[in-house]
């Protein structure tokens, strides 16, 4: 498999039906949220950047993947949220530990993960005040 993909893939395994918001489970989508109708809070697996390391005899790579948290109101309110829910993703991609997200299924291993960002942007449409809280994870990575 394809090095994004199998990250991609790493991650909605690990993140779908395993976060959850005042008792509802967060759903996870793949750059956009698409399906209609779809209610804030959500999050998105976004931008992604793998770049081979100079290794003889082996293939490492660094690689990033953005977290993208959307909570939305039509209050001034869901920062805290999307905060909770980033606390709940830190939990999951970054635990304290050894444990990493198991991708070998998909041809690589994690060997480190960092959080390398953590960003607030705010804004508001015509209806809702929207608040997203965008997480960026950088991963060193081996392929098995």
């Amino acid at each position: 498999m394809e090095l994004s993909r199998a990250i991609r893939t790493g991650y909605y395994t690990a993140l779908n039906g395993n976060v959850t918001h005042k008792g509802s489970t967060v759903p996870v989508f793949d750059d956009f949220a698409t399906a209609e109708g779809v209610d804030y809070p959500y999050i998105l697996l976004s931008s992604q950047n793998n770049v081979q390391r100079f290794i003889k005899r082996c293939k490492n790579y660094d690689s990033t993947i953005v977290v993208d948290i959307v909570t939305g109101s039509n209050r001034p309110i869901g920062r805290a949220d999307s905060e909770d829910i980033a606390e709940q993703i830190e939990d999951i991609i970054n635990p304290n530990g050894l444990d990493c997200i198991d991708i070998t299924a998909n041809g690589y291993k994690i060997g480190n993960t960092f959080k390398i960002a953590d960003n607030n942007i705010v804004s508001k449409n015509d209806v809702n005040y929207v608040y997203r809280k965008i997480l960026t994870y950088s991963h060193i990575i081996s392929k098995i």
